[in-house]
C-alpha cells in the first residue's frame, strides 16, 4: 500500500508539472499508483524488468483509454504522468556512469536493459491504445453509431 501511495503522488506531481487539467490529476495519480503496482508485484514474482514494464504500462494505457473516454480528454493526458514511475532512470543514470567509468562491457549490458524495458513500456501503451480502438469501433458498428 505504501507504494501505491508514494507512486500516486510522484504521478500527481509530474500531472502537475506536465500541466494535466486539474480534474485529470487524481485520476492520473491513481493510473501510475495502479501501473507501479502491477510492475512490483511482476518484479517481484521473478519476470524480467522488460516484461514487468510491459504489463504496467499495458495496465496505465489501458485505464488511461477509460479515464480519456470518460472525462473526455486525450488519453496522452493520464499516460504519460502515469509511465513516469516505470521509466528505468537509474539504470539509464547507471549506463551512463559506466561509460565515465570506460566500463564498456557493463554500460552496453546496462543500456541493452534500458532499451528492452523501452520497447516494453512502448509496446504496452500502444497495444493499449490500440486494443481499445478496436473495441470502440466495434462498439461503434453494433449500435448504430451511438454511445460511443
Amino acid at each position: 500500500m505504501g507504494d501505491f501511495i508514494y507512486a500516486f503522488f510522484a504521478t500527481v506531481g509530474f500531472a502537475v508539472l506536465f500541466r494535466a487539467p486539474f480534474r485529470a490529476i487524481v485520476p492520473a495519480g491513481l493510473i501510475g499508483g495502479v501501473g507501479w503496482t502491477v510492475y512490483v508485484q511482476f518484479e517481484q514474482s521473478g519476470m524480467e524488468l522488460a516484461v514487468a514494464a510491459f504489463f504496467s504500462s499495458l495496465v496505465i494505457g489501458i485505464l488511461g483509454e477509460i479515464f480519456a473516454k470518460r472525462l473526455k480528454m486525450p488519453a496522452t493526458t493520464f499516460v504519460v504522468p502515469g509511465i513516469v514511475t516505470i521509466v528505468p532512470g537509474y539504470a539509464i543514470y547507471q549506463s551512463v556512469l559506466y561509460l565515465i567509468q570506460r566500463e564498456t562491457t557493463a554500460a552496453s549490458i546496462e543500456a541493452a536493459n534500458v532499451a528492452l524495458i523501452g520497447v516494453g513500456i512502448a509496446v504496452g501503451i500502444m497495444m493499449a491504445s490500440s486494443v481499445s480502438r478496436v473495441i470502440l469501433r466495434r462498439f461503434r458498428d453494433t449500435n448504430g453509431g451511438y454511445g460511443a
